[in-house]
């Protein structure tokens, strides 16, 4: 049996699962955070203007047990945003949703126990805006984010991002 043998343990499935995750964080953590002059108001921001590229470990400065947060946190709450993470859908079909959870790492929030709320970000599409999600497939997110909890059928939510644009992630 070779070691990477797909029918032995799912060896393939883990492999793809770190390449993926180490992609991510490789991304996110080479790209210096670009502030922006957006408004808070999600209607006001346009897609033009420059986004601040975050990654999930700004979202940990979130103590969900007290609400406290760090200042460079406090500093994204009404800001346009963009981030790369994997989708939910609470819908069973994922080719045009207004609303889902964006994780760190694929299957999360489906399985038991779900990540902390900090780790999971609820985003609603603005307006009627429809997003295409690409299965389980990594997507970026451009949208205005909101430091508040929220209660969903996977558990709860620390974030909710209002989403004006999501396309796929590029490997």
């Amino acid at each position: 049996m070779l070691p990477l043998d797909p029918t032995r343990h799912g060896t393939l499935y883990s492999v793809r699962l770190f390449l993926i995750a180490l992609v991510v964080l490789l991304t996110a953590s080479w790209s210096a955070p670009r502030t922006t002059t957006a408004g808070t108001e999600e209607a006001t921001q346009k897609l033009s203007d420059d986004p601040t590229l975050i990654d999930w470990r700004i979202l940990r400065g979130l103590n969900y047990r007290t609400g406290e947060r760090t200042e460079d946190l406090e500093a994204l709450n009404g800001k346009l945003v963009k981030m790369v993470g994997f989708p939910v859908p609470f819908e069973d079909w994922a080719s045009n949703v207004t609303e889902f959870l964006l994780v760190p790492y694929e299957g999360a929030c489906v399985h038991t126990p779900p990540p902390p709320p900090h780790q999971v970000v609820w985003v609603q599409m603005y307006g009627s805006t429809r997003a295409s999600l690409p299965g389980m497939s990594p997507v970026w997110i451009e949208g205005t984010l909101h430091i508040e909890m929220g209660d969903n059928v996977y558990g709860q939510a620390g974030f909710r991002l209002v989403g004006m644009k999501v396309y796929p992630f590029r490997y």
